[in-house]
């Protein structure tokens, strides 16, 4: 058997084995001894020298049947070009069914890379199946969500922009605390637009303020005169407006602050922002204004105020430091008086 056939078996065997392409190589190789242990020929790497008595031996014409599973050899028509039969095709075995095997064919039942391949291929189809079918579970909490409550629009940008809040209609009556706002309204129980609401000075004016602002100060309501009085419902500063600062500056944004933290202690600024015209009518009742430099006397205080807008549409709301700066002069005055 020369070297082209024993190549040419092997490669059919290989073939029609099915091997995967990473084993190709090694299953060549096996093929390619099984054949010439097949045909009596010697193994690979292996020369005969001379004068060796196995080379004057006349190779048994047999087929090997000590092969074992790794290759079968099945009949089939001889392809060799020498007119004679070669040994290693024998008669065509029978299936049960009766149909032809194939002449070479890799049988890897006992071969254990063919067994690893088809674990991995089955653990890669497990693998599938689970993610699919199996989920990961939702490990979050199962909170339950808060409710959506609708209410009244108070921003202050809004109500400078003309955006009209919502409220409940006036003509209906009051549902009492203990109902859900949550749930859609039905029937005449809607939401109407109303006009934006105006800031008012007086709107706590039929409440006591004093108790308040002693509380935050930690004195005693009845010396508050000497730094605020109250006349026509309206809060505003006592005594000499001298006491406030050695310029007109310092006593413009003096009095600014005093009177904001007055109106924010008292709640009478209702927790809006207060509009210029309150600022600007107690700093020209106290004889400070001037009306060039109004805007400038207060920018010295611009890191007390929280201010939005610009001009007579601004308005200003105290910092915690400008409540913290009000404290200590609103003492100090104190003291003095």
């Amino acid at each position: 058997m020369d070297v082209a056939d024993v190549l040419r078996c092997a490669a059919e065997a290989v073939d029609r084995s099915g091997v995967s392409s990473d084993l190709r190589a090694v299953a060549f190789t096996t093929a390619v001894e099984l054949v010439l242990r097949a045909a009596g020929e010697p193994p690979l790497a292996s020369p005969r020298a001379p004068g060796d008595p196995a080379a004057e031996r006349t190779p048994d014409r047999t087929p090997d049947r000590s092969a074992g599973p790794a290759l079968r050899l099945h009949g089939a028509d001889p392809r060799s070009g020498t007119g004679r039969e070669h040994p290693a095709f024998a008669e065509p075995a029978r299936d049960v069914d009766g149909a032809d095997q194939r002449p070479w064919e890799l049988d890897h039942r006992g071969d254990p890379w063919a067994e690893r391949s088809e674990q991995r291929a089955e653990h890669r189809s497990d693998h599938r199946a689970d993610q699919r079918t199996d989920p990961r579970p939702d490990l979050r909490p199962d909170w339950p969500e808060p409710p959506r409550v609708l209410r009244p629009l108070s921003s202050t940008t809004a109500q400078r922009a003309g955006v009209p809040r919502l409220a409940p209609r006036p003509d209906l009556t009051d549902v009492g605390s203990g109902a859900d706002w949550s749930a859609p309204r039905r029937g005449s129980e809607r939401l109407v637009a109303v006009a934006p609401r105006t800031w008012s000075g007086a709107s706590g004016a039929d409440q006591e303020p004093w108790g308040s602002i002693a509380d935050a100060l930690g004195v005693r309501p009845e010396l508050l005169d000497r730094v605020w009085e109250e006349r026509s419902g309206k809060l505003q500063l006592a005594g000499d407006p001298a006491r406030l600062g050695r310029t007109r500056a310092q006593r413009v944004g003096t009095a600014a602050v005093l009177l904001l933290a007055a109106l924010r202690w008292s709640g009478r600024d209702g927790g809006e922002p207060v509009p210029d015209a309150v600022v600007r009518a107690e700093v020209e009742r106290l004889g400070l204004l001037d009306t060039g430099n109004y805007t400038k006397h207060l920018a010295g205080r611009r890191h007390l105020l929280s201010t939005t807008g610009s001009g007579r549409t601004a308005t200003y709301k105290l910092r915690y430091d400008g409540l913290e700066e009000a404290r200590v002069i609103a003492r100090t005055l104190l003291e003095e008086g």
